[in-house]
């Protein structure tokens, strides 16, 4: 018999992830998940074997993170975990694995697997692509872009510019990273030079989750540039340091979720399928 799972917060990714789940047999029952008819947490909780939190978890460490309006707290969440549940959660942290070890249950990462994150930095290029279109006044073909970073999301959305006529620079701290940029016809530079060169780009996209530019830099960007960062906290374009240099950044984290919801949550479903199933 398959199991039941309560779905706890999230955006449109998890009700896609809910319905794919009942696709495949589960019962799903939703709590605060954006678009699902809501269940009362202690209901849910008493019927369920697994509990499945969303990507992030929380944005606030004080609230499950939800688009759907709800507020719950993480600790009514906890309040309610008992050592049969397995918690399956979007991302984990010290205060997550300690709740889960004081009500002594099992806590899993669906969101750590290669596979799972490749899958995100695919749509996540995809989404920044459709943010430079709707953001820009100018064809995508033929504007000079910058790439800080060279990782999984960086790769993809470097070969979907390129394939709109984009001219691409990529900027990697590693060696190997130039190389392969290089090895793939994408002209690439060290962190060092960005201040000199920063200023010929039309729209940079941040891919660094850590800060690789100051004030300094940032108004060094041609007037108009579109800066996009696409990284979790710490930004690696500062807001504040974009403000104080007369410049904005996009904040464009979490685009799967708004621009590819159902491929989005499709793929969380196989992830949480698999650690069920396993």
């Amino acid at each position: 018999m398959k199991e039941h799972i309560c779905m706890v917060g999230g955006d449109k990714r998890m009700y896609h992830a809910s319905l794919e789940l009942r696709k495949r047999g589960y019962i799903t029952h939703c709590c605060g998940v954006d678009g699902e008819k809501d269940v009362p947490l202690d209901e849910a909780f008493a019927q369920s074997d697994s509990i499945v939190l969303p990507l992030p978890y929380t944005r606030d460490r004080e609230k499950i993170f939800s688009t759907g309006g709800s507020e719950i707290d993480i600790c009514d969440v906890f309040s309610l975990i008992e050592p049969r549940h397995l918690v399956l959660s979007g991302g984990t942290d010290e205060r997550l694995r300690s709740l889960a070890g004081t009500r002594g249950a099992t806590l899993c990462d669906y969101s750590e697997s290669e596979r799972f994150l490749q899958k995100n930095a695919v749509l996540t290029a995809e989404g920044a692509v459709e943010v430079l279109m709707r953001e820009s006044d100018v064809s995508v073909s033929g504007t000079d872009v910058a790439i800080l970073g060279y990782g999984r999301i960086a790769k993809p959305l470097a070969d979907r510019l390129r394939a709109f006529g984009a001219r691409v620079t990529v900027f990697a701290r590693r060696t190997s990273a130039r190389f392969e940029a290089l090895s793939r016809g994408i002209r690439s530079l060290d962190f060092p030079s960005l201040g000199e060169t920063i200023g010929g780009f039309d729209a940079v996209f941040n891919t660094v989750p850590a800060k690789v530019t100051d004030r300094a830099i940032l108004a060094e960007t041609k007037r108009g540039a579109l800066l996009i960062e696409l990284a979790s906290r710490p930004y690696g374009l500062d807001p504040t340091d974009a403000e104080e240099a007369g410049r904005k950044v996009i904040i464009a984290s979490g685009l799967p979720g708004k621009v590819a919801p159902r491929s989005a949550g499709i793929a969380v479903a196989d992830e949480i399928a698999e650690v069920l199933e396993k």
